[in-house]
């Protein structure tokens, strides 16, 4: 702003987002009717004001990378920055690609000045700029990554089976999975049909993972057929919104039925009215208003030998309509869960809040008490089951979340820090992956305001779906990345290169499959005692603090020497393999009395 006061050019200086500087800034630029304050711009927004621009400031002060840089770049943009910006002057040219000045007023507004006044030659830098960073894609990033010498292709498998999508029509949707049984063998003739109220594949997600791991282990390890007959939210694209069918794993398929328009109103309108995803609350009594999805309901339950309630959501369908015995699986204790995430509006009394809670906690009951057998993550869910219900005590099986170890490679320290290096990696990273889910997101604010201000030597990445929370489109410190979500091969790279993982969980129920993530790869876990509940990893396989001791914790854990740090993770490694994996702990439901 100093250097742009300092010019009298015809432009704009837009300056987007928001900061604990506004008022100062705003103060500085006084009445120059050239700058304009944006405050928070939207990513959808953010590409206009790049192609808007003649060119784009990025003044950073020894930057690690400067994605910025590159989405500058990428629209055609030179960039105007310094000599001391750090890893931003591995892409801009002065002259080139852009101006590399000195950090100085005077020296920024000469380059601003010869921006504005010649700007055939400002294009034509832009220009130069957007085919230097051709290169500069994910899908080069991780190809680069997993042909590094020493690490050839195969050391890094698919994490995820490839699954091409078999969009069927409604007239052949039903003949799928019924003729898929002809052809698998001894276990043909079961066939468990799992209501649930989101799709599981791609599993990007700890109940995604959790459900398509389970069940496809539950289909190639005991010969049964699976049918999971989702209610799928409405989708972004057409074809995903389409109704389908699909075999997303041997003998595992999932049948997607879109919401009928009725439905998809009222669950908008419980929406506006609770101000947070309703998905699975509407679907307690909205699949009533889905014609399709009774239809199909129907006709798999005449094939069907067990039945499974995924979540208590969608109890009432089951209850109606399947009439062999069936469990419940259950992932978390969903009325302690829901309080938590409708705690303001029912502070507040809203009557739709009230009455939405009074659904769960009934559907949760009827889940638990009708059910012939229950499964669930932990034993601590179990005991509250039992105890809130009243529920014998033989009731219940510990099916623990468990890894997908086929496609978790062990990355030692020695390969982390060839990775590390490979992505130019100058400062420690601490990873956080989360959901939008209350335990996650009250973790999340932990790192925000308590942990990264006090370690400001570490990047702080989070990764998953709690990044589309509004809370976290706007982060005040400076070392804190909100990634959104990622796809696998995004995942295997920052799972093969972080400096540690984080899990301060402080609420919640079940247990957190993400720590199984985190060991099976390799990386250092840092987790609160309440985090490690139901995996019971001992301190010689992960540290461990409680929440006010986290910030000395983690310069500790940074400052402890490669060679511990890797005895520490082949133990959890070890015991992950020994504990969590999925081929072993889907044997244990046959304690539990499976109907063939």
């Amino acid at each position: 702003m100093r250097a742009f006061l300092l010019t009298d050019v015809a432009l704009e200086l837009r300056i987007a987002g928001t900061g604990p500087m506004e008022a100062e800034l705003k103060a500085l630029a006084a009445d120059d009717s050239r700058i304009r304050f944006l405050g928070f711009v939207r990513d959808r927004d953010v590409a206009a004001q790049y192609q808007d621009a003649l060119a784009v400031p990025f003044l950073p002060y020894d930057e690690d990378y400067g994605l910025i840089t590159v989405e500058a770049m990428s629209a055609g943009k030179p960039v105007i920055t310094t000599a001391d910006a750090g890893g931003v002057n591995e892409f801009v040219r002065h002259g080139e690609t852009g101006w590399c000045v000195a950090p100085t007023p005077e020296a920024l507004a000469e380059a601003i000045t010869q921006a504005a006044e010649d700007r055939t030659q400002t294009r034509a830098m832009g220009e130069h700029a957007r085919r230097a960073v051709t290169h500069v894609t994910w899908s080069d990033t991780v190809r680069e990554l997993i042909t590094t010498p020493g690490q050839p292709s195969t050391a890094a498998p698919e994490r995820f089976p490839v699954v091409k999508p078999d969009v069927v029509t409604p007239d052949r949707a039903l003949e799928t999975v019924a003729n898929a049984g002809q052809h698998q063998g001894s276990g043909a003739g079961a066939h468990w049909l799992v209501l649930n109220t989101y799709p599981v594949y791609p599993p990007m997600g700890g109940g995604q993972s959790r459900m398509f791991h389970f069940y496809r282990h539950v289909a190639s390890e005991l010969g049964i057929r699976v049918t999971l007959l989702v209610l799928a939210p409405p989708a972004s694209h057409a074809a995903e919104s389409q109704e389908q069918c699909r075999e997303i794993a041997p003998g595992l398929f999932e049948h997607r039925v879109p919401l009928s328009r009725s439905q998809a109103r009222q669950q908008q309108s419980l929406q506006a009215a609770l101000g947070v995803p309703v998905d699975d609350i509407a679907a307690i009594q909205g699949w009533r208003d889905n014609p399709r999805y009774i239809e199909l309901l129907r006709h798999y339950a005449k094939t069907a030998t067990q039945g499974v309630c995924a979540h208590p959501y969608l109890v009432h369908a089951l209850r109606e309509h399947v009439e062999v015995a069936w469990w419940y699986e259950a992932h978390n204790v969903e009325t302690d869960l829901k309080r938590a995430i409708l705690a303001a509006p029912l502070a507040k009394e809203v009557p739709q809040a009230l009455e939405a809670m009074a659904e769960v906690e009934n559907a949760e009951r009827l889940a638990c008490e009708e059910s012939q057998q229950m499964l669930a993550c932990a034993e601590g869910d179990l005991v509250t089951f039992r105890e809130r219900y009243g529920l014998p005590t033989e009731k219940g099986c510990v099916v623990p979340n468990c890894a997908d170890l086929s496609a978790l490679p062990f990355i030692d320290m020695a390969t982390r820090s060839e990775w590390q290096a490979r992505l130019q990696q100058h400062r420690p990273v601490a990873l956080f992956l989360g959901s939008w889910h209350g335990p996650n997101l009250e973790a999340a604010e932990f790192i925000c305001r308590q942990l990264a201000p006090a370690c400001p030597d570490v990047v702080f990445y989070l990764a998953g779906s709690l990044c589309d929370h509004p809370d976290f489109r706007q982060l005040p410190p400076n070392n804190v990345r909100a990634l959104g979500r990622v796809s696998n091969a995004e995942l295997a790279v920052l799972l093969a290169s972080v400096d540690v993982a984080l899990n301060p969980m402080f609420s919640g129920s079940g247990s957190n499959l993400k720590m199984l993530d985190y060991t099976a790869s390799g990386v250092p876990v840092l987790t609160t005692p309440f985090g490690n509940r139901g995996l019971d990893f001992t301190p010689q396989q992960v540290w461990q603090a409680e929440k006010a001791e986290w910030p000395a914790a983690l310069k500790a854990l940074l400052a402890t020497e490669p060679q511990a740090r890797q005895a520490k993770v082949a133990e959890a490694r070890q015991r992950t393999e020994h504990c969590f994996d999925w081929s072993v702990a889907v044997h244990r439901i046959a304690d539990c009395d499976i109907q063939n």
